[in-house]
Formats: C-alpha cells, structure tokens, sequence
C-alpha cells in the first residue's frame, strides 16, 4: 500500500509542477502581450508627432522593422541575457557599445527564438551557430575574453 501512495505523490507532484509551469508560462505571455501592446502604442505616437523615423535612425532601424521588433519584444531581450550569460559574456559584452548596440539590434529582429530557447535549455555552450545570427560576434567575444584572460592569467 506504501508504494502506491508514494506512487501518487509523485504523481500529484508531476502534475502540480506541471500546472505550475503552465500557469507561469500564461504570466509570462500575458506580460509579454501587454508590453508589445505598449511598445506599439508608444511607436504609434512617435509616429503621428512625426518623430518615429528620426529615432528608428538612431538606433539603426527602419520602418520595415517594426513588426519584427515588436514581435520578438520582450522575450529577445531576455534570450539575449540568458545567451551571453550562458557564455560567461556579460562583463566583456559590455565593454564595446558599438558591438553592444548591433548586438541587441540583430537579437531583437530574429526569427530564431524557438531555437535559441531550445539551444538555452540544453545547456551546452556550443551549437548557437546553427541559429544565431549574432555568432560570429559571439565568437569574437569570447576569443577576446580568453586572450584578456590569459593576459591577466
């Protein structure tokens, strides 16, 4: 009798995680719905006061990327944490605003964040260049974070 009540609890279990992560997940979407739908709203206005094109510029966008962008905000953001802290890159990321900007830029456009919530769930450190259009810059970082490493080291 032992075993089978064991057997529920962790059967009960399963299912209460599982319920739990179901219900974070719809937090987490809501969330992410409400800010695309602020996001596109504040656009909206920068556009009637005739200010989206001059800020768009600014930060290397045009007109034709506003969907894209508002369609991977803000989940692209949180993939790109979760992707550079995976690879021990924060610190070295943000020692370049140049490379920082184009980064966060080319993240926020990609069509790619089923597989890059994949490739995070695996937990390997490699495999990213098979999606990830920030790759090669990836790359230069973390070469360049080894050689200021073994100059330190």
């Amino acid at each position: 009798m032992r075993n089978d009540l064991e057997t529920d609890d962790v059967a009960h279990d399963g299912i209460g995680g599982m319920l739990s992560r179901l219900a974070n997940r719809a937090k987490v979407a809501i969330a992410d719905a409400r800010q695309r739908r602020a996001l596109r709203r504040e656009l909206a206005d920068c556009a009637m006061n005739g200010e989206l094109d001059t800020i768009l510029a600014d930060v290397g966008l045009t007109r034709g990327d506003v969907e894209p962008l508002i369609k991977g905000h803000p989940e692209a953001a949180r993939l790109f944490r979760a992707m550079l802290g995976r690879l021990g890159l924060e610190k070295e990321y943000s020692r370049d605003s140049n490379i920082h900007r184009e980064m966060e830029r080319t993240c926020s456009l990609c069509d790619e964040h089923g597989r890059c919530r994949g490739w995070l769930h695996t937990g390997r450190k490699d495999g990213y260049h098979d999606f990830c259009p920030n790759a090669d810059l990836l790359d230069f970082l973390r070469q360049r974070a080894a050689a200021r490493s073994k100059a330190t080291g």
